[in-house]
């Protein structure tokens, strides 16, 4: 799934299309704190549950550095987002590893596991933005990281408990969160 991921992201680059992405995101809004909960952490939270593997962060550093992010800031957004939903990484490949290695039921330790880790993805967006921009970004704008990540934390913890922990952290990042609009 890395390579694949790889793949599909050099073709974005080598046609162009990972420029018309880009300029998208920027349209959506130009302050750095909603990319951050876009890019930085949505969309990160979603490669992770989908490929892994190194995928989600090399594409969320490249996305975060076209859009003007400084690369050791990408770099450090991308790594504490990606850890979010490691659990659920490769539509929940550590539980199914787990579940081979010890005969638990996966049913139970996705309940086990989806009980712990949204008390931590609650909080990260909320770190993301305070990493970003400090105290004085984070001041007026810590409702909309922190519902950013309750988002996440209610439907990842929602899916494993009661209907699947294979997609739990798909489910927590697919929504894109809250509907913002472009504030310049």
């Amino acid at each position: 799934t890395l390579s694949s991921a790889v793949w599909i992201f050099n073709m974005l680059v080598e046609s162009g299309y990972f420029e018309v992405i880009k300029e998208s995101l920027k349209r959506v809004s130009y302050d750095r704190r909603i990319q951050t909960l876009l890019i930085g952490f949505a969309f990160i939270c979603l490669l992770e549950s989908l490929a892994a593997f190194g995928a989600p962060i090399a594409i969320g550093v490249s996305m975060l550095t076209g859009l003007g992010f400084p690369p050791v800031l990408s770099a450090t957004i991308a790594l504490l987002a990606d850890t979010s939903p490691s659990a659920w990484g490769t539509q929940g490949m550590p539980l199914m590893i787990l579940n081979s290695v010890t005969d638990i039921d996966i049913s139970r330790l996705g309940e086990l596991v989806g009980r712990q880790t949204p008390l931590l993805s609650a909080l990260i967006p909320v770190g993301l933005v305070y990493i970003m921009s400090g105290w004085k970004g984070l001041k007026g704008f810590w409702p909309f990281a922190l519902v950013t990540g309750l988002s996440y934390a209610l439907a990842a913890y929602l899916t494993s408990n009661f209907l699947t922990p294979l997609a739990a952290g798909i489910a927590g990042a697919s929504p894109y969160k809250v509907g913002w609009t472009s504030t310049r």
